[in-house]
């Protein structure tokens, strides 16, 4: 019997639980330009029932000229409270394809200081091919306390990494596809160069599941 990961749940197990009080459901959608898909605009059209949507371009650190910078704990905290989550509710979270953009938010919630944490194995493309429930209204958000435990070992600053690149003495893992790695294919933001920081190995995130599942333990 295959082992799977321990912060995964089935779409059989998130279904049987919607409704559960303690259960928070975050939709964590986000697509690059060539994608040609609007998580906003498609979360107002159907989205799992109960979810809130977690908007990747708009949690950020203010007054950053980055996008998606991580922001900071007091920050976080106050846009996750606004969402209904608590660091105490069990929190699943999914994207579109699946195994895409959750995988961040998931992240970032237990950087945080959210211990029940888990990603919808499928997302949302394959909930829907299933024919599992779905909705089209905004779920009535009751703001939350959300204390956060901040695990500052877990990020590593420009600085950080420029020491690391001159040192080589840590390995780095660049998850973008191939081209973009080798600089074979552009950007997908205009402005940036192609290619990857020195000395970096290539594992793109995509390698890691199929057709939105994540891989088996023994095959990762």
């Amino acid at each position: 019997m295959t082992e799977r990961s321990r912060f995964v749940v089935s779409p059989d197990w998130l279904e049987s639980h919607l409704g559960d009080p303690n259960l928070r459901i975050v939709d964590a959608s986000w697509y690059l330009p060539a994608q040609n898909r609007d998580a906003t605009a498609e979360y107002l059209q159907s989205h799992i029932p109960g979810s809130v949507f977690f908007d990747q371009d708009r949690i950020a650190e203010p007054g950053s000229d980055l996008p998606h910078t991580l922001p900071s704990p007091d920050v976080f905290a106050r846009f996750a409270g606004a969402l209904g989550l608590s660091d105490a509710n069990t929190i699943v979270v999914y994207d579109g394809p699946g195994m895409f953009t959750a995988p961040r938010v998931w992240w970032m919630l237990r950087i945080m200081g959210a211990g029940d944490v888990f990603l919808l194995d499928g997302g949302f493309d394959n909930w829907k091919r299933e024919g599992r429930p779905t909705d089209d209204t905004s779920p009535i958000v009751m703001p939350a306390q959300f204390e956060t435990r901040f695990d500052g070992s877990a990020v590593a600053s420009l600085e950080m990494m420029l020491s690391i690149i001159d040192r080589g003495d840590v390995q780095i893992a660049d998850a973008r596809s191939p081209g973009r790695f080798e600089g074979t294919e552009p950007e997908p933001r205009d402005g940036m160069r192609s290619g990857h920081m020195p000395g970096a190995f290539n594992l793109p995130v995509i390698s890691l599941s199929e057709n939105g599942y994540l891989k088996d333990l023994e095959t990762l």
